[in-house]
């Protein structure tokens, strides 16, 4: 049975809006990680930066992470309690995705995700670093961030006074080689890299301001039927990218 263990008991987060983000739960799952996932030589995952383990709440009710030795980890615990409540037998840790100490074995891991974290972290290339220390020879990295045209537009701001998608942001990608020849130096082969046009659903944004809780979709199945209708973010995209370790 899985366990909520801490790393530095003292350890807080520092932007507290982060506490405040709502992650709604959903059996969505995009279509290369539900394919990576169907491996059947992934019998261990990690999932860096899981916030209220949305991703894996999705896999697990698709039947996907049958047989599975599952791994989470993030810095707040407050969000790591709601994953491990997912699953009791996920194995779950509170420590900075960039920092992952001995929390995860080196060559451990098979298949490690990190959805729409790495434009948060102050230093991605530690982020990339720590995938490829926990990963296995072979095993494949899924990353996920938000890809911004230079004409992309929304109406938050971060701290530094740039229109992002999120506040949270502390950068948006606007070119491969922001991030692609890091992955390379690191020690990964890139095997897959799209970008989908972000598409952002209209009832998330009333019900985020409302209060309601993550799990609001599967208590109500007219509200599932609403989500479907999806507002184009011009100049946004989902950038998806899979990297294999080959040393």
């Amino acid at each position: 049975m899985g366990t909520i263990i801490s790393e530095d008991l003292t350890m807080e987060v520092k932007d507290k809006s982060y506490l405040e983000h709502i992650q709604f739960y959903s059996e969505f799952v995009p279509k290369k990680l539900v394919k990576l996932t169907k491996r059947k030589k992934v019998k261990t995952l990690l999932d860096l930066g899981c916030g209220d383990g949305a991703i894996l709440f999705a896999l697990k009710r698709r039947g996907l992470l049958k047989n599975k030795d599952v791994f989470a980890v993030d810095i707040a615990k407050e969000r790591v309690v709601k994953t491990q409540k997912i699953d009791q037998k996920f194995h779950c840790f509170v420590v900075d995705v960039c920092d992952l100490g001995k929390m995860i074995k080196k060559n451990s891991i098979d298949l490690a995700i990190s959805s729409q974290v790495i434009e948060h972290v102050e230093k991605p290339e530690r982020l990339i670093q720590q995938a490829k220390q926990v990963l296995k020879s072979g095993g494949h990295f899924y990353l996920s961030t938000a890809f911004k045209k230079w004409y992309g537009w929304f109406f938050y701001k971060n701290p530094k006074g740039e229109w992002t998608l999120d506040p949270t942001h502390l950068r948006e990608y606007q070119h491969d080689d922001d991030l692609i020849p890091l992955l390379k130096k690191f020690g990964f082969k890139v095997i897959h890299n799209k970008k989908i046009l972000w598409k952002f659903p209209l009832t998330d944004f009333f019900l985020k301001r409302l209060g309601f809780g993550g799990d609001i979709y599967l208590k109500n199945k007219l509200l599932r039927t609403l989500r479907s209708i999806k507002l184009p973010i011009l100049g946004y995209y989902y950038w998806e990218i899979v990297c294999e370790k080959i040393n």
